[in-house]
Protein backbone atom coordinates (compact mmCIF):
# COMPACT_ATOMS: atom_id res chain seq x y z
CA UNK A 1 0.00 0.00 0.00
CA UNK A 2 1.04 3.65 -0.67
CA UNK A 3 1.87 4.75 2.81
CA UNK A 4 3.15 8.42 3.75
CA UNK A 5 7.08 7.48 3.82
CA UNK A 6 6.61 6.67 0.48
CA UNK A 7 5.21 9.62 -0.22
CA UNK A 8 7.85 11.80 1.30
CA UNK A 9 10.79 8.99 -0.55
CA UNK A 10 9.55 9.59 -3.91
CA UNK A 11 9.54 13.49 -3.17
CA UNK A 12 12.74 13.16 -2.68
CA UNK A 13 14.10 11.02 -5.21
CA UNK A 14 12.06 13.37 -7.49
CA UNK A 15 14.37 16.98 -6.18
CA UNK A 16 16.73 17.91 -9.04
CA UNK A 17 18.19 20.88 -6.78
CA UNK A 18 19.54 21.37 -3.52
CA UNK A 19 15.91 24.00 -3.33
CA UNK A 20 13.83 21.15 -4.08
CA UNK A 21 15.37 19.02 -1.38
CA UNK A 22 15.27 22.19 1.40
CA UNK A 23 11.31 22.66 1.01
CA UNK A 24 10.87 19.02 1.01
CA UNK A 25 12.74 18.58 4.31
CA UNK A 26 10.79 21.76 6.11
CA UNK A 27 7.81 19.76 5.18
CA UNK A 28 8.89 16.74 6.47
CA UNK A 29 9.86 18.30 10.02
CA UNK A 30 6.94 20.46 10.03
CA UNK A 31 4.78 17.42 9.12
CA UNK A 32 6.70 15.01 11.41
CA UNK A 33 6.47 17.30 14.72
CA UNK A 34 1.99 17.84 13.89
CA UNK A 35 2.48 13.60 13.68
CA UNK A 36 4.29 13.74 17.17
CA UNK A 37 1.22 15.92 18.82
CA UNK A 38 -1.37 14.33 16.96
CA UNK A 39 -0.60 10.41 18.27
CA UNK A 40 -0.32 12.12 21.62
CA UNK A 41 -3.24 13.70 21.72
CA UNK A 42 -5.94 12.59 19.50
CA UNK A 43 -8.15 9.34 19.34
CA UNK A 44 -9.72 9.87 16.57
CA UNK A 45 -11.74 6.23 14.16
CA UNK A 46 -9.71 4.77 11.30
CA UNK A 47 -12.19 6.59 8.79
CA UNK A 48 -11.39 10.00 10.23
CA UNK A 49 -7.72 9.39 10.34
CA UNK A 50 -7.30 8.13 7.09
CA UNK A 51 -9.21 11.58 5.74
CA UNK A 52 -6.86 13.49 7.32
CA UNK A 53 -3.96 11.82 6.09
CA UNK A 54 -5.09 11.81 2.29
CA UNK A 55 -5.95 15.21 3.27
CA UNK A 56 -2.83 15.94 4.34
CA UNK A 57 -1.28 14.53 1.31
CA UNK A 58 -3.28 16.63 -1.39
CA UNK A 59 -3.21 19.66 -0.27
CA UNK A 60 -2.31 21.08 -3.75
CA UNK A 61 -5.38 19.39 -5.40
CA UNK A 62 -8.75 19.93 -5.45
CA UNK A 63 -10.72 17.91 -2.20
CA UNK A 64 -14.33 17.76 -1.84
CA UNK A 65 -16.29 16.00 0.81
CA UNK A 66 -18.19 13.42 -2.25
CA UNK A 67 -14.31 12.77 -2.95
CA UNK A 68 -13.35 11.50 1.15
CA UNK A 69 -16.88 10.27 1.65
CA UNK A 70 -16.21 8.27 -1.26
CA UNK A 71 -12.70 7.31 0.21
CA UNK A 72 -13.58 6.03 3.36
CA UNK A 73 -17.27 4.49 2.13
CA UNK A 74 -19.54 6.64 3.69
CA UNK A 75 -22.59 9.34 2.61
CA UNK A 76 -21.39 12.58 2.59
CA UNK A 77 -23.46 13.40 5.33
CA UNK A 78 -22.46 10.70 7.66
CA UNK A 79 -18.93 12.01 7.35
CA UNK A 80 -19.22 15.46 7.77
CA UNK A 81 -21.33 14.68 11.19
CA UNK A 82 -18.57 12.25 12.58
CA UNK A 83 -15.82 14.00 10.97
CA UNK A 84 -16.87 17.45 12.90
CA UNK A 85 -18.11 14.71 16.02
CA UNK A 86 -14.45 13.80 16.52
CA UNK A 87 -12.21 16.93 15.74
CA UNK A 88 -14.58 19.94 15.70
CA UNK A 89 -14.32 21.47 12.41
CA UNK A 90 -16.12 20.28 9.34
CA UNK A 91 -14.05 18.80 6.66
CA UNK A 92 -14.32 21.79 4.40
CA UNK A 93 -12.71 24.02 7.94
CA UNK A 94 -10.33 21.68 8.16
CA UNK A 95 -9.15 21.22 4.59
CA UNK A 96 -8.94 25.44 4.65
CA UNK A 97 -7.42 25.34 8.00
CA UNK A 98 -4.40 22.85 6.54
CA UNK A 99 -3.77 24.20 3.68
CA UNK A 100 -3.28 28.14 5.96
CA UNK A 101 -1.06 25.98 8.16
CA UNK A 102 0.85 24.67 4.37
CA UNK A 103 0.96 28.38 3.13
CA UNK A 104 2.10 29.56 6.66
CA UNK A 105 5.19 26.90 6.31
CA UNK A 106 6.07 27.96 2.31
CA UNK A 107 5.98 31.41 3.40
CA UNK A 108 8.67 30.42 6.47
CA UNK A 109 10.43 28.16 4.28
CA UNK A 110 10.53 29.37 0.55
CA UNK A 111 10.62 32.62 -1.62
CA UNK A 112 7.58 31.73 -3.48
CA UNK A 113 5.36 34.53 -3.87
CA UNK A 114 1.86 35.13 -2.29
CA UNK A 115 0.50 34.36 -5.86
CA UNK A 116 2.09 31.01 -6.51
CA UNK A 117 1.21 30.11 -3.04
CA UNK A 118 -2.18 31.17 -3.82
CA UNK A 119 -2.82 29.29 -6.24
CA UNK A 120 -0.72 26.16 -5.62
CA UNK A 121 -3.03 25.52 -2.36
CA UNK A 122 -6.11 25.80 -4.71
CA UNK A 123 -7.54 29.21 -3.08
CA UNK A 124 -10.18 30.48 -5.09
CA UNK A 125 -8.26 34.10 -5.41
CA UNK A 126 -5.66 35.78 -4.18
CA UNK A 127 -8.10 37.99 -2.45
CA UNK A 128 -9.67 34.76 -0.24
CA UNK A 129 -6.24 33.63 0.13
CA UNK A 130 -5.11 36.90 2.16
CA UNK A 131 -8.50 37.33 3.82
CA UNK A 132 -8.34 33.85 5.18
CA UNK A 133 -4.60 34.18 5.94
CA UNK A 134 -4.98 37.18 8.48
CA UNK A 135 -8.17 35.56 9.95
CA UNK A 136 -5.81 32.51 11.01
CA UNK A 137 -2.35 34.03 11.63
CA UNK A 138 -3.45 37.77 12.54
CA UNK A 139 -1.50 39.38 9.58
CA UNK A 140 -1.20 39.11 6.48
CA UNK A 141 1.12 36.67 4.30
CA UNK A 142 3.86 39.36 3.43
CA UNK A 143 3.73 40.51 7.00
CA UNK A 144 3.55 37.10 8.68
CA UNK A 145 6.92 35.98 5.88
CA UNK A 146 8.27 39.62 7.51
CA UNK A 147 8.16 38.41 10.75
CA UNK A 148 9.09 34.81 11.00
CA UNK A 149 11.08 34.15 7.83
CA UNK A 150 14.27 33.52 9.50
CA UNK A 151 16.25 30.82 10.21
CA UNK A 152 16.65 30.87 13.56
CA UNK A 153 13.36 30.48 14.11
CA UNK A 154 13.57 26.71 12.80
CA UNK A 155 14.02 24.01 15.26
CA UNK A 156 16.73 22.41 12.85
CA UNK A 157 18.73 23.67 9.66
CA UNK A 158 17.29 21.51 6.53
CA UNK A 159 20.50 20.05 6.29
CA UNK A 160 20.33 18.97 9.30
CA UNK A 161 17.11 17.55 8.66
CA UNK A 162 17.84 16.01 5.56
CA UNK A 163 20.59 14.24 7.16
CA UNK A 164 18.10 12.82 9.51
CA UNK A 165 16.35 11.40 6.75
CA UNK A 166 19.25 9.66 5.31
CA UNK A 167 20.39 8.17 8.75
CA UNK A 168 16.60 7.37 9.20
CA UNK A 169 15.73 5.31 6.10
CA UNK A 170 16.17 1.83 7.12
CA UNK A 171 14.13 2.27 10.09
CA UNK A 172 11.43 3.93 8.20
CA UNK A 173 11.38 0.69 6.35
CA UNK A 174 10.80 -1.64 9.59
CA UNK A 175 7.86 -2.00 11.08
CA UNK A 176 8.17 -0.37 14.26
CA UNK A 177 5.03 1.75 15.76
CA UNK A 178 4.82 4.78 13.53
CA UNK A 179 4.87 6.58 17.14
CA UNK A 180 8.11 5.03 17.63
CA UNK A 181 9.40 5.94 14.59
CA UNK A 182 8.59 9.80 14.61
CA UNK A 183 9.96 9.83 18.66
CA UNK A 184 13.26 7.92 17.30
CA UNK A 185 13.63 10.55 14.41
CA UNK A 186 13.62 13.40 15.99
CA UNK A 187 16.19 12.27 18.66
CA UNK A 188 18.60 11.62 15.80
CA UNK A 189 17.91 15.12 14.56
CA UNK A 190 18.38 16.67 17.74
CA UNK A 191 21.57 14.53 18.90
CA UNK A 192 23.02 15.36 14.92
CA UNK A 193 21.61 19.44 15.90
CA UNK A 194 24.11 18.98 18.91
CA UNK A 195 27.49 17.42 17.50
CA UNK A 196 26.93 20.54 14.50
CA UNK A 197 26.72 22.56 17.08
CA UNK A 198 29.58 21.82 19.40
CA UNK A 199 32.08 20.93 16.40
CA UNK A 200 31.03 23.59 14.67
CA UNK A 201 31.20 21.65 11.43
CA UNK A 202 29.20 22.37 8.49
CA UNK A 203 27.86 19.74 6.25
CA UNK A 204 26.88 19.78 2.57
Amino acid sequence: SYTLTDHYFQSVEACTTISDLVEIAHTMQADFIGRVHRCRTSHLSRPVQACCEYIGLHLEDKLTLEHLAQQVGYTEYYLSKKFKREVGLTPNEYIRKARLERAALLLRTTQEDVQEISERLAFHSVSYFCTQFKKYAGETPLSYRKTVHSPSKTLLSPKVFFLVYLCCFPLYRCRTCPLIRILLCQFFAIFIQFIIDQQRFHYL
